[in-house]
Protein backbone atom coordinates (compact mmCIF):
# COMPACT_ATOMS: atom_id res chain seq x y z
CA UNK A 1 0.00 0.00 0.00
CA UNK A 2 1.32 3.40 -1.01
CA UNK A 3 1.21 5.88 1.92
CA UNK A 4 1.48 8.96 -0.31
CA UNK A 5 -2.27 9.45 -0.89
CA UNK A 6 -2.94 9.14 2.84
CA UNK A 7 -0.20 11.62 3.71
CA UNK A 8 -1.44 14.02 1.04
CA UNK A 9 -5.01 13.80 2.36
CA UNK A 10 -3.82 14.45 5.92
CA UNK A 11 -1.84 17.49 4.80
CA UNK A 12 -4.86 18.87 2.97
CA UNK A 13 -7.00 18.30 6.04
CA UNK A 14 -4.47 20.06 8.27
CA UNK A 15 -4.26 23.02 5.89
CA UNK A 16 -8.04 23.32 5.79
CA UNK A 17 -8.19 23.53 9.58
CA UNK A 18 -6.19 26.76 9.69
CA UNK A 19 -8.49 29.60 10.73
CA UNK A 20 -9.06 32.43 8.30
CA UNK A 21 -7.14 35.66 8.77
CA UNK A 22 -9.16 38.25 10.66
CA UNK A 23 -7.63 41.72 10.93
CA UNK A 24 -10.21 42.72 13.52
CA UNK A 25 -9.00 40.31 16.19
CA UNK A 26 -5.82 42.23 17.01
CA UNK A 27 -5.98 44.44 20.09
CA UNK A 28 -3.23 46.89 19.17
CA UNK A 29 -1.86 48.41 16.00
CA UNK A 30 1.57 46.96 16.79
CA UNK A 31 0.14 43.42 16.85
CA UNK A 32 -1.76 44.08 13.64
CA UNK A 33 1.38 45.44 11.95
CA UNK A 34 3.37 42.34 12.96
CA UNK A 35 0.61 40.11 11.63
CA UNK A 36 0.43 42.12 8.39
CA UNK A 37 4.17 41.76 7.87
CA UNK A 38 3.93 38.04 8.61
CA UNK A 39 1.22 37.65 6.00
CA UNK A 40 3.23 39.74 3.52
CA UNK A 41 6.39 37.70 4.07
CA UNK A 42 4.38 34.49 3.68
CA UNK A 43 3.13 35.86 0.34
CA UNK A 44 -0.50 35.82 1.42
CA UNK A 45 -1.13 39.10 -0.35
CA UNK A 46 -4.87 39.42 0.24
CA UNK A 47 -4.47 39.01 4.00
CA UNK A 48 -1.60 41.51 4.06
CA UNK A 49 -3.64 44.07 2.12
CA UNK A 50 -6.59 43.59 4.47
CA UNK A 51 -4.36 44.16 7.51
CA UNK A 52 -2.57 47.19 6.07
CA UNK A 53 -5.89 48.75 5.04
CA UNK A 54 -7.17 48.29 8.57
CA UNK A 55 -4.05 50.03 9.88
CA UNK A 56 -4.68 53.08 7.70
CA UNK A 57 -8.37 53.52 8.50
Amino acid sequence: MNPRPIIFALLLLAAACKPAFNAGRFASTDDLYRAAMGEYNARRWENAVQAFERLTT
